[in-house]
């Protein structure tokens, strides 16, 4: 009997052995990015970027876009790894931090988001540690806070550096309350365009921003690889219904007389453009951006895609608008946008010498329409997906939990951000695309 039960005892243990739960966190990652195109509600593209980014809190981006290779095969560049994440299947409310990684702390970590982004608290990401499981974080032991006075409790501080208010009384930066809290420079604005940073540019130790460098990259969006799933299904009248050339979206030239107001201005001797909201004389309603778009590609060839400044990878929602539907955009800012976009998905007009050598081309395209349907052939491969903001907090929670990640010290925020970003002047810009310079402002 007692032989029996020591038999059936060890069969038992056995058998609990041979069927151990794996360990928690151990779960295969997918590939499929996070979130998909939600509609802009803000229709003016040339307020300032904190406004636009209001306009799309719920879309994310990324610029150095193309994950692999161009539609041709040519290698694209691609961030540094330790940026990369990929999604989890694993269903909201299991817990995915990678557990098993001995460099993984078990710590819930605590982000404070010090101040507002246009107005909105939580930066329209969410508190609490939902957001991680809601945008599949591959490790989401983090939660978010909004209470400044709970600053104490924080592992880490993220300060929106646009405000000019933080320029005007630097007093107004948040204090750091323990030597581990780590500071947060978060910024989606160009650098020509945010407040002076001289006074506190040595109290950053992490980077979250849309620079390829920054520790945290957050673009505005990118183009993935479509699945089978998926497919590019072009309208049949693509071109039949296009019946006018194009079409600028702009209310800001009382604020800026700036180069791309002049290049319009002269393009405009050549081709005829129409130009929605304060600067021209038609109009689309702000808060149906949908409306305006689908209005767009029915009607014009071409979409004026022009950043208000020219810096190292500000790559908006501008040249995303027009990529995600049938519409050829004219691009202009501080990229070689060749490099970094598929063959013939854009227009560079920094390729061409002058407005009238673009209109001769824009023209030539007009009348082949064989060569102007050659700029949709890259959306069989790809498309347009926004909502970076909602990966880089899980990048950022990725950061935080690794014990081994070497934060900055002294970091020269104001040197990194309004120095290396290499912003082209004014003058620059008007001698790249020949114009003459002037500070006039104008009215079209």
């Amino acid at each position: 009997m007692c032989l029996v039960l020591i038999l059936t005892w060890h069969k038992i243990l056995e058998w609990k052995e041979d069927n151990k739960a794996p360990p928690r966190g151990d779960v295969s990652n997918s590939n499929q990015p996070i979130g998909g195109d939600v509609p802009l509600s803000e229709w003016n593209e040339d307020t300032p970027m904190q406004t636009e980014l209001a306009a799309s809190i719920e879309s994310q981006t990324e610029i150095r876009i193309l994950s692999e290779s161009d539609a041709s095969g040519n290698n694209i560049p691609k961030p540094p790894t330790k940026r990369e994440d990929s999604n989890s299947n694993q269903p909201i409310g299991e817990d995915v931090s990678l557990s098993k990684d001995p460099t993984t702390r078990s710590k819930v970590k605590r982000i404070l988001l010090w101040n507002d982004l246009v107005k909105k608290k939580d930066f329209g990401v969410g508190v609490g540690r939902r957001p991680f499981y809601k945008y599949g974080c591959q490790v989401n032991r983090c939660e978010i806070i909004i209470d400044n006075k709970l600053q104490d409790t924080a592992d880490a501080v993220v300060i929106h550096t646009r405000p000019h208010s933080l320029a005007k009384d630097p007093e107004r930066y948040p204090k750091r309350l323990r030597d581990d809290q780590v500071f947060v420079f978060f910024n989606f604005e160009a650098p020509i365009r945010t407040q002076n940073l001289q006074y506190n540019k040595f109290v950053f130790n992490l980077t979250m921003t849309y620079r390829t460098e920054s520790d945290v990259y957050v673009p505005y969006w990118k183009l993935v690889r479509r699945k089978p799933t998926e497919p590019y299904i072009p309208r049949d009248d693509v071109i039949a219904g296009k019946t006018k050339m194009a079409v600028w979206f702009f209310s800001s030239c009382n604020k800026t007389g700036s180069v791309r107001v002049d290049y319009v201005k002269e393009l405009a001797n050549y081709i005829d453009i129409d130009v929605y909201g304060v600067c021209g004389n038609l109009s689309c309603p702000p808060q149906n951006h949908s409306m305006c778009m689908e209005m767009a590609e029915r009607k014009y060839k071409f979409y004026i895609s022009f950043e208000n400044a020219a810096c190292a990878d500000y790559v908006t929602e501008k040249l995303a608008n027009p990529l995600s539907y049938d519409i050829v955009p004219l691009a202009m800012g501080g990229l070689e946008y060749d490099k970094v976009l598929p063959e013939k998905s854009a227009i560079d007009v920094g390729r061409f010498v002058s407005p009238k050598a673009l209109a001769n081309y824009l023209k030539y395209l007009d009348s082949n329409p064989k060569e102007y349907i050659k700029y949709f052939k890259w959306k069989k491969d790809y498309r347009v997906e926004r909502r970076p903001k909602d990966k880089g907090f899980c990048d950022l929670c990725k950061v935080l939990n690794n014990q081994s990640y070497v934060y900055k010290d002294q970091f020269n925020a104001y040197r990194w951000w309004n120095i290396e970003s290499n912003c082209q002047r004014e003058e620059a810009l008007a001698k790249r695309y020949g114009l003459e310079y002037s500070y006039k402002k104008v009215h079209l």
